[in-house]
């Protein structure tokens, strides 16, 4: 990846893969490269115009559009963020329209979502004209191109690279109804309903906090098993308006803590990295400022990529790892959730699965395959507080004793799973504490059922 130029990265791709088969660089609040708002520490989420942007490698654009009844023409069309109004449309367009002029190999994806301020609207009124003249303005710009709806049947995440090569495409949140006057009715070709043509699960943290974030987006990519949606990793921070006060950390402040972190830690190669345990990648790292990263989140695009094309090839080696863990005494089975501590689930979720890494003379580590956590005895506080759990999972195998899991045979595939650290077992217990008879909890030994496990798969 080192010697592949950002701005046709997409060239290097076979031109067979689908969208689901791909990963790319997205900007958050793309067009927040300047603003008139003397609230720029949380106005602004990009240093970079368009242009650049898509010069560095982003190709999926969060765009706000936002309505200024008070201006003339193409000048009533900005984007936004929030209270914040950024530059006028037509200069984003514009710097699209002119990297795609000589960068034909590429594919570019415009989601418009959070429109402000646009007239309200009713069937058959003359108000729908602004946003009629709002995606006028798209086509003027754009139109060269667009992708011709007669040219799919379906899902776009499923077309060949080769046919949407040095295309734009548009995909909007509006409604039925809206789309059918402004877009059907209008007779103008190449724009797309996000939730119908090109579904993105999109769903960030809202944390302020680096492991709130990482962690509430494992588990959402933990469980993603929608084969004609595209995932979008939200590695982005949200302040609050606390963050307005002096000293307090801006939106750029996040951006360069976090950023770099991408390609640092182990849970990111080891899980998010990775196809899912029901085969699906991450398609879209969305994020603010990141030039402050150099290449790292495009060399992330092509990790991701690479891992997903052995996968295919040669299958998930995890899978022959994955066992689950049922109780001698419940029959229900050991399983990670975040909402919840640690139930016990009878069910057939990745969070009831477990990757079971060998380490010597019988001892494993137990990575989560619904949260890529790795399942630890040792009680961190700072992080338990984090993600409200009652027994510690840990993002990182860091190798302690805390984390590493004596298996004891007990035969016919049950086991004693004693934690090499405090010596103690996990088991599932009807009497302790009166919240509930399905969390585990650690216990010395002892011959209970309670404390026997029996494996399946593995």
């Amino acid at each position: 990846m080192a010697t592949t130029d950002p701005a046709n990265w997409m060239s290097t791709l076979d031109r067979t893969l689908t969208l689901k088969d791909v990963c790319m660089p997205g900007s958050h609040d793309a067009g927040m490269y300047k603003t008139d708002n003397w609230i720029t520490s949380l106005a602004l989420t990009q240093n970079k115009n368009l242009n650049e942007q898509l010069h560095s490698g982003i190709r999926y654009f969060d765009l706000r559009p936002q309505y200024w009844s008070d201006n003339k023409s193409e000048d009533r069309f900005y984007v936004h963020h929030g209270a914040a109004t950024g530059p006028l449309l037509k200069e984003i367009l514009s710097d699209i329209s002119d990297f795609m002029k000589d960068h034909k190999s590429e594919t570019v994806l415009l989601s418009f979502s959070h429109h402000k301020d646009f007239p309200e609207k009713k069937s058959g009124d003359k108000k729908y004209k602004d946003y009629l003249d709002y995606l006028k303005l798209i086509d003027k710009h754009l139109k060269p191109y667009l992708l011709p709806t007669n040219k799919f049947s379906g899902s776009i995440t499923k077309m060949p690279l080769s046919a949407l090569s040095g295309k734009v495409i548009p995909l909007f949140d509006f409604s039925d109804d809206e789309f059918t006057i402004n877009v059907t009715n209008a007779k103008l070709d190449g724009y797309y309903l996000q939730r119908n043509s090109l579904k993105i699960h999109d769903d960030y943290a809202d944390s302020k906090n680096y492991y709130g974030m990482i962690i509430d987006q494992m588990k959402k990519y933990g469980r993603f098993n929608t084969s004609d949606e595209l995932f979008l990793l939200n590695w982005t921070l949200t302040p609050t308006t606390a963050n307005i006060m002096p000293g307090q950390p801006s939106v750029y402040d996040y951006a360069k803590d976090i950023n770099p972190k991408l390609t640092d830690f182990g849970h990111a190669r080891d899980f998010l990295f990775k196809p899912n345990y029901y085969g699906h990648m991450i398609n879209v790292i969305n994020g603010d400022y990141w030039s402050l990263s150099g290449d790292k989140v495009l060399t992330a695009c092509f990790e991701i990529m690479d891992n997903n094309k052995n996968v295919k090839a040669h299958g998930d080696s995890r899978k022959g790892l994955a066992v689950m863990l049922a109780s001698r005494a419940t029959k229900k089975h050991l399983a990670m959730n975040f909402d919840l501590g640690f139930p016990v689930e009878d069910n057939d979720t990745a969070y009831a699965k477990w990757y079971k890494w060998h380490l010597s003379e019988n001892r494993y580590r137990l990575q989560n395959a619904g949260t890529g956590l790795y399942l630890s005895a040792m009680f961190n506080l700072t992080l338990a507080l984090r993600i409200n759990m009652q027994v510690c999972g840990e993002l990182e195998y860091t190798g302690d004793d805390n984390q590493k899991w004596h298996l004891e045979d007990l035969g016919s595939k049950t086991f004693h799973v004693v934690n090499a650290g405090i010596k103690k077992h996990p088991l599932i217990s009807s009497d302790r504490l009166d919240v509930s008879n399905d969390r585990a909890y650690m216990q010395d030994p002892n011959d209970g059922d309670y404390q026997k496990w029996e494996m399946i798969g593995g």
